[in-house]
């Protein structure tokens, strides 16, 4: 069974931003790959799957690194959304930067 994510679906997770950077941003958009969640080793990603070779291929490397997986399904519009989590991320560090100062 496949999980599929519409648009209304990923702008409903709240994703825990500290996981998402399991892979950096750019990586992330070349190969529309996210993070959003994990349960100790075991990742939670949503996927186009528009690049089904270079998805395979992270996968690989991330079960190489002791991480199991799950995927989601979305399209591009969905994809784009959850883009903007790691805008989210770069907020919150700036948030935390300030507040030290």
């Amino acid at each position: 069974m496949q999980n599929i994510l519409e648009l209304v679906d990923v702008q409903k997770i709240a994703p825990e931003l500290e996981k998402t950077k399991v892979l950096p941003r750019d990586v992330a958009e070349k190969v529309q790959l996210i993070v959003f969640a994990a349960e100790k080793r075991k990742l939670h990603l949503l996927t186009t799957n528009n690049f089904p070779e270079q998805v395979k291929e992270l996968l690989t490397k991330l079960t190489d690194k002791g991480y199991t997986y799950e995927l989601f399904y979305t399209d591009i519009a969905g994809f784009n959304h959850a883009l903007t989590w790691y805008d989210d991320i770069a907020h919150e560090e700036k948030l935390a930067e300030d507040a030290r100062v």
